[in-house]
């Protein structure tokens, strides 16, 4: 936080005589700024109902966002008040964000606080409110002559082909296509992940930060079960973007499950589920939650020597959450979704949060524990055949609600079932860590030499 002392000299652009708010998203009034002031960047929208913002401002002046007439940028949502807040030009250099309102002002999903100041740089995603499924009164800056996503950056390199084959498709998600790759040079056999960032035009804002969280997450981890980046093309003419990934062609931790009748034995789930557990406490150090933990994210690689080391992957929902912050944004899978996920931006109300931490992914260790153990899930809802967000569903998760019928627990011991408890337990307060989870006697409890 800084301090900025206001002057007389810190006077507004003034606004053009059109300013009004009778338009029922946004009525915009453009500021003028000084003949001498710099384009400083563009305020890009999240929500597309709403227009770009030019921010141009000399030393000294400020724009003020609000509800009132009297604001350069006006809005009639309820979420803002009067005076929202404003961006202040300190230094030639420095855009400072001033939160005056009630309902909040947020840089990337953390509160400024009424009266106080935070540094908005390139990048930065500027919130007035909180965001809800209907608004999300949510903005990326875009600093003027600035890379605001990592693909933008100097010295990203363009001609993949020069350097990788591409040998055969490995699998297909919601926003990529994975190919296994081989370097031409050393011949290491590499996975290629491959964006086509034109086919988010609906919402390429929220996408594209995303994406670059994704990144940010993947350039600075380094652990033996967590897979890593290695490289970065992008096309600028296509807008194609590639990753080059580790590759793990063992496959799925899923595909181990086995319906009723697991495929690993509770000393095989035992190795497996360590690693896990190292690889998420490793995360969680360094303030990353992952946010989308279920068995088709968890890889095997093809390893002779140990054809059970597992590699987590998939960090398109992962974000990062400082000690003491909180996230509300419902993301993950059904099955492996913790309560708190739900509640936080659900009508269910039966435990009080405001928010949900790191101990989300823990929720969904439970789970997996729970399915790789007996071979069915949890929770059930048996009248969806996807298992996709039914009420019925969340209603079980918010609630607590599982069993370990006998038939498919019985020969699986009782610390095993004592550490599912523990992690699916509805409280976050309550429910053990991954560091708790690491020293739980099934965990600890000496493996047989073979």
């Amino acid at each position: 936080m800084m301090d900025v002392s206001n002057n007389a000299n810190n006077t507004p652009p003034s606004p053009s005589p059109s300013s009004s708010c009778n338009n029922s998203q946004q009525s915009q009034t453009q500021s003028q700024p000084s003949q001498n002031a710099n384009i400083d960047g563009i305020l890009i929208p999240f929500d597309n109902r709403f227009e770009q913002i030019p921010i141009s401002l000399g030393v000294g002046q400020y724009v003020m966002f609000g509800r009132l007439p009297s604001c350069h940028y006006c809005f009639t949502e309820l979420i803002v008040s009067g005076t929202h807040c404003r961006i202040v030009k300190k230094t030639e250099d420095t855009l400072l964000v001033e939160d005056f309102s009630t309902n909040g002002t947020f840089i990337n999903g953390k509160l400024i606080g009424k009266g106080k100041y935070q540094l908005l740089k390139s990048g930065d995603r500027l919130g007035l409110g909180r965001p809800s499924k209907d608004l999300d009164l949510s903005f990326v800056f875009k600093g003027s002559n600035q890379p605001t996503f990592y693909w933008e950056q100097t010295g990203i390199k363009k001609e993949i082909m020069k350097e990788y084959d591409f040998i055969r498709e490995l699998g297909t998600g919601n926003f990529s296509v994975v190919y296994e790759g081989i370097n031409k040079i050393n011949g290491k056999r590499v996975a290629i992940k491959y964006i086509n960032l034109k086919k988010f035009q609906s919402e390429p804002v929220k996408f594209h930060l995303q994406l670059n969280r994704e990144i940010e997450i993947l350039k600075m981890v380094s652990h033996e079960n967590i897979i890593s980046i290695q490289d970065i093309f992008y096309i600028d003419s296509e807008q194609q973007l590639f990753f080059i990934l580790d590759l793990a062609d063992g496959g799925e931790l899923y595909d181990k499950i086995g319906y009723d009748r697991p495929l690993l034995n509770e000393l095989e789930a035992k190795y497996v589920f360590k690693q896990i557990l190292e690889a998420v406490l490793y995360l969680h150090n360094r303030g990353i939650a992952h946010r989308d933990l279920k068995p088709e994210n968890i890889l095997f690689i093809d390893d002779k020597n140990d054809p059970l080391k597992i590699k987590i992957t998939d960090f398109g929902l992962a974000r990062f959450i400082n000690e003491g912050e909180l996230a509300r944004t419902l993301c993950g899978s059904p099955l492996y979704v913790a309560p708190e996920v739900i509640v936080s931006r659900t009508s269910c109300t039966t435990i009080p949060v405001n928010g949900y931490g790191k101990t989300c992914d823990a929720w969904s260790l439970g789970a997996i524990l729970y399915i790789i153990l007996s071979g069915t899930p949890p929770f059930d809802d048996d009248t969806d055949e996807e298992m996709l967000s039914t009420p019925k569903l969340f209603q079980q998760i918010v609630s607590g609600s599982y069993r370990f019928p006998e038939r498919n627990w019985a020969s699986i011991s009782k610390l095993a079932l004592d550490l599912v408890v523990k992690l699916l337990t509805v409280d976050p307060n309550q429910r053990y860590t991954i560091a708790q989870a690491l020293n739980h006697p099934w965990i600890t409890s000496s493996f047989p030499s073979s």
